[in-house]
């Protein structure tokens, strides 16, 4: 399928994201002794805070 230039397309962006109280982390089956976190987990609203201002996870809220 390629793009037709006799149409005119539309196209828009849709936005979704968690709650802003959703913890995110990594699934507890991922992690163990041998293979620890390499990130806290913390809510997302955290998060995004933390990647908006472009501060290092070690540096970040807890």
């Amino acid at each position: 399928m390629g793009v037709n230039k006799e149409k005119t397309r539309m196209s828009w962006p849709v936005f979704l994201e968690p709650p802003q109280e959703l913890e995110v982390g990594p699934h507890p089956k991922l992690i163990s002794e041998e293979n620890p976190p390499k990130y806290k987990t913390k809510k997302y609203r955290d998060y995004v805070y933390c990647k908006l201002n472009k501060i290092l996870p070690s540096e970040c809220i807890n």
